[in-house]
């Protein structure tokens, strides 16, 4: 090759590599962002931060958040328990488990609740703790397996008052023959 053509070669190099550079500076812009203000006050940072219990006594410490496919929080992984960093246990919470407020974050579940339940470990199945439930009211579970409609209702404190007429043809038959019996409690025919 002659001298003359190492510089021409060079030259289209440097011209052939300038332009994909070139054509990406030609693209129009892409559009900014979209904005959003957060008020000051209104959010506040959750990982690291202590998580009181039901007793106000700080019990723990938020050290991840565990979120589904659609990025809704379902748990909080707790640095919990122990005493000056030994003994400490990574245990999964339910988000509901859990109160957010100006003076912290709360947990609704106490040390004894949480005394048998596993660690937190990445990458296995997670057992999460949860609030007790509530207990039913006794009304809404009936003891037996009849409908509720079948059951004898409590007799209303009025009845008392009615005794004394129904014990009157009991008075009145002779005491040898007995009361006569109370006609069945199901649907007449």
């Amino acid at each position: 090759m002659s001298r003359r053509c190492i510089p021409a070669l060079l030259g289209l190099s440097l011209l052939l590599a300038a332009t994909p550079l070139a054509a990406q500076e030609a693209r129009a812009p892409e559009p900014e962002a979209a904005r959003d203000i957060l008020a000051k006050g209104s959010v506040f940072r959750v990982l690291g931060q202590e998580v009181r219990g039901v007793t106000n006594i700080v019990v723990a410490q938020v050290v991840n958040v565990l979120v589904d496919a659609q990025g809704q929080p379902q748990a909080a992984v707790l640095d919990y328990g122990g005493f000056l960093g030994v003994g400490r246990r990574r245990i999964a919470v339910g988000w509901q488990a859990l109160s957010f407020g100006p003076e912290g974050i709360r947990l609704s579940i106490s040390r004894d609740q949480m005394k048998n339940f596993p660690d937190y470990k990445e990458g296995e199945e997670v057992v999460v703790a949860l609030p007790p439930r509530a207990p039913e009211p006794a009304e809404a579970t009936p003891a037996t397996d009849a409908p509720a409609a079948e059951t004898p209702a409590e007799p209303p404190a009025a009845p008392a008052a009615e005794a004394p007429a129904a014990e009157a043809p009991a008075a009145a038959a002779p005491p040898s023959e007995p009361p006569p019996a109370a006609p069945p409690a199901g649907p007449k025919p």
